[in-house]
């Protein structure tokens, strides 16, 4: 069994609803979950994440580091001392967990041109943390996590990973 995570954007609000143990297209309390107060004094409950970006082996740390120092030319090992993720929800030693990305990949991920992935994974693919993934599965991932993070300024969302063995 090899780790498992999923991609997705979300509100505050949504990543609050999820249940660690059952990942981000499982939102606690289902059925009768909490309603919030938006701006504009109306309620609802926090959307269902449906976008989800599944994939096993690209953990959100080194991994996206990486991804980020080659999309950035910063060195990777500064961003992972910076710290690559925030922690947000940690299911215990064994997982699962739930991660926010940094801003700075999420705007790494806006800036390269869509022409422009077929390079980055060429690069991407050939390290150490990705040695066996295929140049056209990376070309893949990274054209849908860029899609992700397309959407997240327009509806105050954030980019985040779930992790779990």
């Amino acid at each position: 069994m090899g780790l498992l995570t999923e991609y997705f954007a979300a509100t505050p609000e949504q990543t609050a609803a999820i249940d660690i143990h059952a990942g981000p297209t499982g939102l606690a309390h289902e059925p009768g979950r909490q309603e919030t107060s938006s701006p504009d004094g109306t309620t609802e409950a926090p959307r269902r994440i449906e976008d989800v970006l599944d994939v096993a082996g690209v953990e959100p740390t080194v991994t996206m580091a990486t991804l980020e120092a080659i999309l950035t030319g910063a060195d990777a090992m500064d961003i992972i001392h910076e710290g690559s993720v925030e922690l947000i929800a940690d299911g215990g030693p064994d997982g699962p967990w739930l991660y926010a990305l940094r801003p700075q990949l999420q705007a790494a991920l806006l800036s390269t041109p869509p022409d422009g992935w077929q390079a980055v994974a060429e690069r991407w693919a050939a390290t150490d943390e990705l040695v066996g993934m295929p140049v056209d599965v990376a070309v893949s991932f990274l054209e849908r996590l860029a899609a992700l993070a397309r959407g997240v300024g327009e509806h105050g969302q954030r980019l985040y990973c779930w992790v779990s063995l």
